[in-house]
């Protein structure tokens, strides 16, 4: 999968090692599983609406 953006990469690291560290006890392993999803996390647009057109927002009389 071609990284086309890194938005979220870390908490899907941490999160991976977190979740197999603290079921396998294997730092080597759980590394690598981190990676992984660290990975494959920056093939996916980040959460900041990539592809939505919004409409202009209207100031308020305050």
């Amino acid at each position: 999968m071609k990284p086309v953006d890194t938005l979220g990469a870390g908490d899907s690291f941490i999160a991976a090692f977190l979740t197999h560290y603290t079921r396998d006890k294997d730092m080597a392993s759980a590394l690598q599983q981190a990676a992984e999803a660290a990975a494959g996390t920056c093939g996916y647009y980040g959460a900041f609406g990539y592809g939505i057109d919004k409409e202009p927002r209207e100031e308020s009389a305050c």
